[in-house]
C-alpha cells in the first residue's frame, strides 16, 4: 500500500500507522502511482465494516479532525 498526502505537508507512515500533520489529507493507494485515482484503494463496504483508531489527543481545541470514505474519480473528486 502507498499513502499520498498533499504536497509540502507532513505525512508519515510506519507499518499500519499513518501520522498526518495539520491541513493535510491521506489517500490510500494500492500502488505508488499518483497519475490517476485508478490506484486508490477500493473495497466494497456495502454490508461490511471498516475499523480504525484515530488519536486526536494532540488536536487543539479550535481545530477539526475527521475521517471520510469517499468515492473518487478523476473528474469530480480527485486529489487535484
Amino acid at each position: 500500500m502507498y499513502v499520498k498526502g498533499l504536497d509540502g505537508r507532513y505525512l508519515n507512515t510506519y507499518e499500519r500507522t499513518i501520522e498526518m500533520g495539520e491541513n493535510n489529507r491521506a489517500f490510500v493507494m494500492d500502488w505508488k502511482d499518483d497519475s490517476s485515482i485508478y490506484w486508490a484503494y477500493w473495497h466494497d463496504y456495502l454490508g461490511g465494516t471498516v475499523e480504525y483508531e484515530v488519536d486526536v489527543s494532540d488536536v487543539g481545541c479550535e481545530c477539526a479532525a475527521s475521517a471520510f470514505l469517499v468515492q473518487m474519480d478523476d473528474g469530480d473528486c480527485s486529489w487535484n
